[in-house]
């Protein structure tokens, strides 16, 4: 701490570090008026200063050598004015209140001030017993750091009336200068006023100043000041006594020679005021002002917090969508892949049960139509019931894929259902809030679920798996080309798997005699020349029969996937897409943001640096006012 610096020069520093948060505040987001009513309590909150002594104690000139300048007259006359305040002004002006509570303006420009007053003060007898108090207004950096000078009447003034309006002076100062003659302290007029006017009235807030203490010898000062500190002892204890010399400390003021200056005890006795100050209301003062700009300062910082979690939260939200459709992304995949693992588990037990029908077949062969072909002599009937027996067994095979195909889809399908509607639901959801936080943002899809009659649909031939029945399809044709010269193959209208386009015919629900008017053969006849040739045609179809059942059976597999996967993909394909839109609004936000937060980031920090200015200027007006 700068044990130099003064209860003014604290109120300066006061004063800038307030300025400065004004500044602060105009451009930050934050009400300026807390800290506009500090500025303006500073501008307003004047300390006073009374001065009081006896004729020729030197009063005016002491006054003067505080001002540095001379404003006040020099009172010669008991029956002077009543009390003068010395107040700050950047004109020169004067009011005199009378008793009456009459006024009257002065004009001080353009005269010495001290000329001016004198002719206020100095009028005749009954003017002057008429003057209450005369303000004056006057530029002066004294007065300019918020001090105001009382000049008392003297304390022997016969006046009673204008003495109890000096007493009110006295007791609202926040320091009573009292002004003592080192040849003579305490007259019996001083010690009366002292003891009676002052500390019955429980005044304590006095400084004794020693004037004229140059007309001392040097080597008697010391124990001048001794006895003037012994007596001063019988009345105050601890008294606070400074020796000065006021009219060479006004001369030098003037003359501006900090030499002389030095010698004349006024610098002591202006630092000393300065501390006695702190220690009272202006202490009070200076560290009520820190606190509230401390306060408003804090309130800025809960401010930007307030406003930087709000900017969390948002982006939380954000980040909050983004992760639980990234969830539902994961869930959806893990879902559809248990699916499809499920749906391929089922192709061998598919195969089996296309077999067994086909192995049924042909026991029937072997059982019941190789005894009746073997003993049949007819050709044509011999035809016929190798084209039945084919037909038939198609028919069975075809059932039975119809069948194992609309059993995955049962078992499977409301799951693909419920999944696919919850993912649009979920989807739905998400869309709406990133509607609503971008208006860029839209997710076209499919509104509604699935329903009974797309299940059928998708049954009874709806092209579903057209790809992947098409390749199984080929498969089992090649496996059936070898009967003969037919087209022979599989036609699962719900499943989609061409096999060939020559049994096309004998794949759909119609049948009888234009089928073979239609030259679609199972068996080329014309190559039955006898039974052995048409039993073994027959046991190779039933060959190729058994050996399509891997084939047709990965076929339906591959159909029902698509047909129970087909919704839940798009489903992942419109998540994918949100996800994109969502991590775009997530950037976006982010972006937004950043210009906010850093200018949130430069607001702490303006904070901080004021906050460090007030809490240093406390901590030194506390250590101030401690000294």
């Amino acid at each position: 701490m700068d044990t130099d610096m003064t209860f003014i020069d604290y109120r300066s520093t006061l004063e800038s570090t307030v300025d400065d948060h004004l500044a602060f505040v105009s451009d930050a987001d934050v009400s300026a008026d807390p800290i506009k009513g500090v500025r303006a309590q500073l501008d307003e909150g004047e300390l006073s200063v009374a001065v009081v002594g006896e004729i020729n104690r030197g009063k005016s000139t002491f006054l003067n050598a505080l001002m540095g300048e001379e404003v006040f007259p020099s009172r010669t006359m008991v029956c002077t004015a009543g009390v003068t305040v010395l107040d700050h002004g950047e004109e020169p002006r004067a009011e005199v209140i009378y008793k009456d509570d009459t006024t009257e303006e002065i004009d001080l420009s353009g005269t010495e001030p001290a000329q001016a007053l004198k002719e206020v003060v100095s009028r005749s007898n009954k003017d002057v017993q008429d003057i209450q108090v005369t303000r004056v207004w006057y530029p002066n950096p004294f007065t300019g750091n918020g001090l105001v000078l009382v000049d008392t009447p003297g304390v022997n003034d016969p006046d009673h009336w204008r003495e109890e309006i000096t007493y009110s002076y006295l007791a609202e100062a926040d320091a009573v200068i009292m002004l003592l003659d080192p040849m003579q302290p305490l007259s019996a007029s001083e010690t009366e006023f002292l003891d009676s006017k002052i500390l019955d009235r429980s005044i304590s807030n006095l400084i004794f100043v020693v004037n004229k203490i140059d007309d001392v010898p040097r080597a008697d000062r010391e124990d001048a000041l001794e006895r003037v500190e012994e007596i001063l002892s019988e009345h105050v204890p601890n008294p606070t006594v400074y020796p000065v010399a006021a009219k060479p400390a006004l001369e030098a003021k003037q003359t501006g020679d900090e030499d002389k200056l030095k010698g004349t005890g006024m610098p002591e006795f202006e630092k000393g005021l300065m501390d006695f100050l702190a220690k009272g209301r202006g202490g009070l003062l200076l560290r009520t002002k820190v606190q509230k700009g401390l306060d408003h300062l804090a309130h800025i910082q809960d401010t930007v917090q307030q406003r930087r979690a709000a900017l969390d939260a948002e982006k939380g939200e954000v980040e909050k969508r983004l992760s639980d459709a990234r969830e539902q992304l994961d869930r959806l995949s893990r879902k559809r892949d248990s699916l499809e693992d499920e749906l391929e588990k089922q192709q061998s037990q598919i195969e089996r049960n296309l077999k067994q029908v086909a192995r049924g077949r042909s026991d029937y062969l072997n059982n019941s139509l190789k005894p009746a072909v073997a003993g049949e002599s007819d050709a044509q009937a011999l035809q016929d019931r190798a084209l039945r027996f084919q037909r038939d067994s198609i028919a069975a095979f075809r059932g039975a894929t119809e069948d194992a195909f609309d059993k995955l889809l049962d078992e499977y399908d409301a799951t693909s259902v419920e999944l696919a509607g919850e993912v649009r639901d979920v989807l739905s959801d998400l869309s709406r809030e990133a509607s609503n936080r971008a208006q860029s943002m839209r997710v076209e899809r499919e509104e509604r679920r699935p329903d009974q009659s797309d299940l059928e649909e998708r049954k009874t031939g709806a092209a579903v798996g057209a790809s992947a029945g098409a390749a199984a399809g080929a498969a089992v044709a090649g496996e059936l080309a070898a009967i003969g010269t037919i087209g022979a193959g599989i036609l699962t209208g719900g499943l989609g798997l061409v096999v060939g386009a020559g049994a096309a015919a004998l794949l759909s629900n119609s049948g009888g005699e234009d089928e073979q008017q239609s030259g679609t053969q199972y068996v080329n006849t014309e190559e039955m020349v006898n039974n052995e040739q048409a039993v073994k045609a027959l046991d190779g179809f039933i060959d190729r029969l058994v050996s399509s059942a891997g084939p047709v059976s990965k076929g339906i597999v591959e159909s029902a996937k698509d047909a129970v996967l087909g919704p839940i993909d798009q489903s992942i394909q419109d998540q994918r897409r949100l996800l994109r839109q969502i991590q775009e609004d997530l950037r976006q936000t982010e972006q937004d943001q950043q210009s906010t937060r850093d200018d949130l980031r430069n607001q702490e920090e303006e904070v901080e640096a004021l906050q460090a200015r007030y809490s240093d200027l406390m901590a030194e007006i506390e250590e101030m006012a401690a000294r």
